[in-house]
């Protein structure tokens, strides 16, 4: 029996899938803070 995995708020595929993965904040690594402070979530950039 195969186990689904839980999905995170803000997933849209399934884990797993070719193209997908974790995008971690390179500001804050993922913690939502840097330097003890809040930081706030910036779009991606535009692919072309």
């Amino acid at each position: 029996m195969t186990t689904i995995p839980k999905l995170n708020p803000g997933d849209e595929a399934e884990p797993g899938v070719d193209g997908t993965g974790e995008d971690i904040c390179p500001d804050c690594n993922g913690t939502g803070k840097r330097e003890e402070k809040i930081v706030r979530p910036v779009a991606a950039p535009a692919r072309s």
